[in-house]
């Protein structure tokens, strides 16, 4: 709600904050299409959409956010069962957060990385080692780009 938005002659949008008269941020809005597009790339980098492109769509009156912007692990559809595929995303999304987390801490020196490098090979020379299970897993795997 502080941010101004001011339309510019080639269609584009000026959002700039109503103190910080420094930041500005150009938005292109696309509405055959629902598409908004911010000169702060936050969407682009994160997968969220920034504070800029949510006051332009307010002052167009979308009342509701297109679907692109709504990531599937964050919605769950009337009549769904939210636990079908929820299980294998949480499973994902729970590795990807430890990873990146191990990959932090790893690279702060380099006793650390060794310790974790040598970790991790022994950890997938294990598991490469166990027979598979269940079906959901590879499933998983399958989608998220990993081939066996």
């Amino acid at each position: 709600m502080q941010y101004g938005a001011q339309e510019l002659p080639d269609g584009s949008y000026l959002v700039q904050h109503f103190k910080k008269l420094d930041g500005e941020y150009f938005i292109i809005w696309i509405p055959e299409e629902e598409q908004v597009h911010c000169s702060c790339k936050e969407f682009e980098h994160s997968g969220i959409l920034c504070r800029h492109s949510l006051r332009l769509l307010q002052l167009k009156n979308c009342f509701q956010l297109p679907e692109k912007y709504l990531p599937v692990r964050w919605r769950i559809t009337v009549g769904e069962d939210p636990n079908a595929e929820s299980n294998s995303d949480e499973c994902v999304q729970s590795f990807h957060i430890l990873a990146a987390s191990l990959l932090t801490e790893s690279v702060i020196s380099k006793d650390r990385f060794s310790y974790v490098r040598k970790e991790l090979s022994t950890i997938l020379e294990h598991v490469r080692s166990m027979p598979a299970g269940e079906e959901l897993l590879l499933n998983v795997a399958a989608n998220n780009g990993v081939e066996s």
